[in-house]
């Protein structure tokens, strides 16, 4: 309740602003549970110090419905912004996948891909982890790299449970890059040893992991016009096991305010006798102002075994400011 008591709270003399979202959606789907959620409502407080044009900061909090309805922190950092670098630490999401670094109000589809949902670090706790990042060119267009020094514990920790920590490196570069055209490749990596962390996503149980995490993962992006298509491998290697996935993800926007997409992915955990999870999306947004006020729409057949399961969703996403 932080965020929402300081976002609507007059401040006079600095210059912080507030701001959140909401995407209300319907499911339809066979054999499950229909009807509508809140999938997502965040608000924040972000802004520079007062008198300090150099130093930012932001928290932000989430809804949880799962959480009877309570506000639960997501982001609290400080940045230190020099030129063409930047220094942020506190709680954040730590710089790991291309997807993951696109925020979830302005991707095509409803929901990111399986493999980032599962293999980014600090999946189970929301993608946040308490530590430090340094940024170069962190709004340069034609390349940005990042480093990245963690708890490894996730978010809203107390403290680093096992005294280990987490490395994380991000590097992207645009091969071509014109107002038309654009390309770019890159590649994210992430390493810790722990004594014991539980990855609930990737096991599927409670136990216990101990020993090597090493994660990476390759990424492209094109654009031309009104044509996106981007792509990402990621492999989590665990010791002596795998974890691993891909997807496909293509956009064209077909008028003003209208946009079709298709993602393709595949996921397979640790468990070889485990079959591999395998998604096919097709949808449809409608921009009634941009992300502030959209409309989506999918069809989504996922593969299990022999059968192939439909599930149909619908969602409104509103920001409370433009």
């Amino acid at each position: 309740m932080l965020v929402l008591a300081l976002a609507t709270a007059t401040v006079a003399g600095t210059n912080a602003n507030w701001n959140g979202y909401m995407q209300t959606r319907f499911t339809q789907q066979k054999n499950s549970a229909s009807g509508f959620n809140i999938r997502r409502a965040k608000m924040w407080i972000a802004g520079s110090a007062p008198g300090h044009s150099q130093w930012y900061y932001k928290v932000q909090s989430i809804f949880h419905p799962l959480n009877k309805g309570a506000f639960d922190l997501q982001d609290i950092f400080a940045e230190y912004r020099f030129h063409e670098w930047a220094l942020r630490m506190g709680q954040l999401v730590p710089d790991f996948s291309l997807q993951r670094s696109q925020p979830d109000f302005n991707i095509p589809v409803l929901e990111r891909a399986r493999v980032i949902d599962t293999l980014i670090p600090a999946a189970e706790s929301g993608g946040r982890d308490i530590g430090m990042s340094l940024y170069l060119h962190p709004r340069s267009p034609v390349w940005h790299s990042s480093i990245g020094f963690f708890n490894g514990n996730g978010g809203n920790q107390l403290h680093n449970e096992d005294r280990h920590f987490l490395l994380t490196n991000r590097t992207a570069v645009a091969l071509l890059h014109s107002p038309q055209m654009m390309w770019q490749i890159g590649y994210s990596m992430m390493y810790r040893e722990t004594e014991g962390l539980t990855f609930k996503k990737i096991f599927k149980d409670s136990r216990q992991f101990t020993g090597t995490d090493f994660r990476w993962g390759f990424e492209t992006l094109f654009h031309w016009q009104h044509l996106n298509l981007q792509a990402e491998l990621i492999r989590a290697n665990l010791n002596d096991e795998l974890a691993w996935g891909a997807y496909f993800l293509g956009s064209l926007r077909i008028a003003e305010k209208q946009q079709i997409y298709l993602m393709v992915e595949k996921y397979h955990d640790v468990n070889a006798q485990t079959p591999e999870v395998q998604i096919a999306t097709a949808g449809y947004d409608y921009f009634i102002d941009e992300y502030f006020i959209k409309l989506m729409a999918d069809v989504q057949a996922q593969k299990e075994f022999s059968k192939i399961n439909y599930c149909i969703n619908i969602q409104m996403q509103l920001f409370l400011k433009r």
